[in-house]
């Protein structure tokens, strides 16, 4: 039984696949924009990397990955998984959610005022766009996650 009594927000992933797959969708597409962001910045300011690496940006982006890649296993494994693991986890997908739009406005409010100060500005916009994308399966993964975790139990 979930732990808080909040309903199932949906009761298949969009494309009318289970929810299961939904959540494996989503944790390999997280990935996928997290990797496409390292590997942009690298084509495009490959001369800047260093600098990239050496910022908060880059250990942030191992987290996150790590992250994922720990929920796509527990999803895998739904069944022989305690359903106190997979709250913990959602929890930490929320906060997660909530850090990346706070710095997506940030960094949009940033580029707007002209006060932008990224290592380097040519990949700032395809950045951008990936981060947008990324927020946006963020959220929609919460209640893809939320979903799943009431319907297991």
């Amino acid at each position: 039984m979930a732990i808080l009594p909040i309903p199932a927000c949906l009761e298949s992933f969009p494309t009318g696949k289970s929810l299961k797959t939904g959540m494996i969708i989503t944790c390999i597409l997280v990935l996928l924009i997290f990797i496409l962001c390292a590997i942009v910045h690298t084509l495009l300011c490959g001369h800047d990397f260093g600098r990239y690496v050496g910022m908060y940006n880059i250990g942030t982006n191992v987290v996150i990955i790590i992250f994922f890649i720990v929920v796509l296993i527990l999803v895998f494994l739904d069944e022989k998984i305690p359903g106190i693991v997979h709250f913990i986890c959602i929890v930490i997908w929320v906060v997660l959610a909530v850090l990346a739009v706070a710095s997506l406005v940030s960094d949009i409010l940033d580029i707007l005022s002209g006060h932008y100060y990224g290592p380097c500005k040519t990949s700032a916009f395809v950045e951008l766009v990936l981060s947008i994308v990324g927020v946006v399966v963020l959220v929609f993964g919460v209640f893809v996650y939320w979903s799943f975790y009431v319907e297991m139990d």
